[in-house]
Formats: structure tokens, sequence, C-alpha cells
């Protein structure tokens, strides 16, 4: 496994299925990412406005706001 990164990038990933969302954080984490969890499309703007993250994993069908 390699080391983590020197400056952990952000991650942002919206994801309404609890066990995934948990799942994906802790594998990024290990891997030396920094992760915010989203849990539907409204929060998940939100973040991505608050948090401007290098990267968003995008869940495509989430309540009150889909990933599209």
């Amino acid at each position: 496994m390699s080391d983590p990164l020197p400056h952990p990038h952000r991650i942002l990933i919206a994801e309404d299925v609890r066990v995934i969302a948990l799942k994906t954080t802790r594998d990024l984490e290990k891997a030396g990412y920094r992760v915010e969890v989203a849990a539907d499309g409204e929060e998940c703007l939100c973040k991505a406005i608050d948090t401007l993250p290098d990267l968003i994993v995008l869940d495509i069908m989430m309540p009150k706001l889909h990933g599209l």
C-alpha cells in the first residue's frame, strides 16, 4: 500500500445509502484523503460550495436533488 498523500486532497461523497458512504469514506481516508459526506443532493451542493472539494463522487439517485 502506498504512503498517505503529503497534502490530503478533499473528496466529497454524495451518497444516501449509509453503509456505502461509510465503506467508501473508510477506504478513502485509509488511502490518505480527507472526506466529507452528504446524504442528499441539497446537502452535497451546500458542502461543495463551502469546501470546494478536489473531487465529488456523486450518486445519481438521491433525495431532494438528484446527482445530474
